[in-house]
């Protein structure tokens, strides 16, 4: 047995999946747009922070009568945002300075690595920064889009589906 749907019901799906599709691909960009430029951001501050950082350190360093670079170093990080940490190690992987004490966080972060000569002595400095609020900031808008799109969807369909039928209504 053959069964046609009528051409309003027809409309209407073609209609649906059309807008289904095209909020899907909307919600998709703009998830990838938003995680792209606020990790950007942060990877963009945290490199002006590496450098300024590289700025200070040798200056310090330079001082004379010669300075507890340790101290200063503490000084500086306690400037740094909450969620950002500072690691200092020698080329054999010994640890010189860390800030927080704790060390790095657990999670995702980002991160800057610069290769210094302080005191004749190389030292690698990684400073980094956690992407949790990033991450935060993404499942927010992943639980409103879910939330509204199919909503969008269904008063979206039910208007087209009522359009279509008075659209082809007999005169």
């Amino acid at each position: 047995m053959h069964f046609t749907r009528s051409i309003g019901f027809r409309l209407t799906l073609w209609y649906s999946l059309i807008l289904t599709a095209t909020l899907i691909l909307f919600g998709i960009l703009i998830h990838w747009s938003l995680d792209s430029r606020l990790t950007n951001g942060i990877r963009r501050q945290l490199e002006e922070r590496s450098n300024a950082f590289e700025r200070f350190v040798i200056a310090e360093a330079a001082e004379q009568p010669p300075v507890a670079l340790d101290d200063e170093i503490f000084e500086f990080c306690q400037a740094l945002p909450e969620s950002s940490w500072l690691e200092m190690t020698r080329p054999d992987g010994t640890v010189t300075f860390r800030y927080p004490q704790t060390g790095k966080p657990a999670g995702p972060f980002a991160s800057s690595v610069k290769h210094l000569m302080i005191g004749g002595q190389p030292i690698n400095v990684e400073m980094g920064a956690s992407l949790a609020e990033v991450d935060r900031t993404l499942g927010i808008l992943s639980t409103l889009l879910l939330g509204l799109i199919p909503a969008a969807l269904l008063l979206a369909c039910g208007g087209g589906a009522w359009l279509s039928r008075q659209a082809l209504r007999p005169v």
